[in-house]
């Protein structure tokens, strides 16, 4: 679970911690050349994602939960942000 603490600091900053349009280049590119590597289509609900920077001290990072079906395959992972 997030620290209410990080919640509330994050509403505050969220603007620093937007991507510049080149900084979301980068990530973005980043991003789709690992999904071309493994052959990989990323897919969401309403065709976005969205993305901010961390706090420089914080240990907080994203993470996935693999989302395992009745076969064995996984065909979806929920992202757990973990402090």
């Amino acid at each position: 679970m997030i620290d209410p603490n990080l919640i509330g600091e994050l509403q505050k900053d969220h603007k620093k911690l937007l991507l510049n349009k080149e900084e979301a280049a980068a990530f973005l590119g980043d991003l789709a050349a690992l999904c071309r590597k493994h052959n990989v289509l990323l897919r969401t609900s309403d065709g976005m994602i969205r993305f901010s920077k961390g706090f420089d001290n914080s240990e907080t990072r994203t993470t996935f939960k693999a989302a395992l079906d009745q076969s064995g395959s996984v065909p979806a992972a929920k992202i757990a942000i973990k402090g």
